[in-house]
């Protein structure tokens, strides 16, 4: 596998994931996803915003 195939495979596998984490926290009350629950980033919001700003990040590359 070519380094470029990879990378487009592992861009493929993050969109997966994505959209997969998003449909899931969807399911979830707003106190339910900003509830502590112990995490390095303490809630649910506080883990996704991170992931948020470093793919909006890494997409404007």
């Amino acid at each position: 596998m070519t380094q470029q195939a990879h990378f487009i495979l592992m861009a493929a596998y993050n969109s997966r994931m994505n959209k997969q984490l998003f449909q899931a926290a969807a399911q979830l009350s707003e106190s339910e996803l900003r509830e502590d629950r112990g995490a390095f980033f303490g809630s649910i919001i506080g883990t996704k915003e991170p992931a948020n700003k470093s793919g909006t990040f890494s997409a404007g590359r």
